[in-house]
């Protein structure tokens, strides 16, 4: 494909990319700021996230990759994330939307990253487009 900054890039499933696991979690904790995609160095206001924890993780060694019928699960090991003082944080999963539903108001949930986006009719619509779950897999 052709980037309107960056010019050709090749696509690729980054949900099998540890690193953007790693950014993932980070944008869902407020650690990272999201990034318009077609001007350089430039926030993108339209991407909202939230975490409930209060615990900021230094990055994900690990991470599994589940396709379900929900979306696509990355599935954190339980020693894989560990805190920026060394120690460990329970395990996460952060689920993938793969099909983009407009929608309210975000769920009431450990967290979420919401953003809009236009269909091909030209309509813009926002929804979910990452959450994470809890342990024992609740939301």
């Amino acid at each position: 494909m052709q980037h309107g900054v960056l010019g050709k890039r090749w696509i690729y499933d980054g949900v099998h990319d540890p690193v953007l696991a790693g950014r993932l979690l980070a944008l869902i904790q407020g650690a990272a700021e999201p990034q318009a995609q077609g001007i350089s160095d430039t926030p993108d206001r339209t991407v909202t996230s939230h975490f409930t924890e209060t615990r900021e993780s230094a990055g994900i060694r690990s991470a599994t990759v589940l396709n379900g019928p929900y979306g696509t699960d990355l599935v954190v090991d339980q020693d894989a994330v560990a805190e920026a003082d060394g120690a460990s944080l329970p395990g996460l999963t952060m689920r993938v939307a793969r099909v983009l539903e407009p929608m309210g108001e975000p769920p009431s949930s450990l967290g979420y990253v919401t953003a809009t986006w236009r269909s091909p009719e030209g309509i813009e619509a926002r929804g979910l487009f990452a959450t994470p779950l809890r342990p024992d897999g609740v939301e």
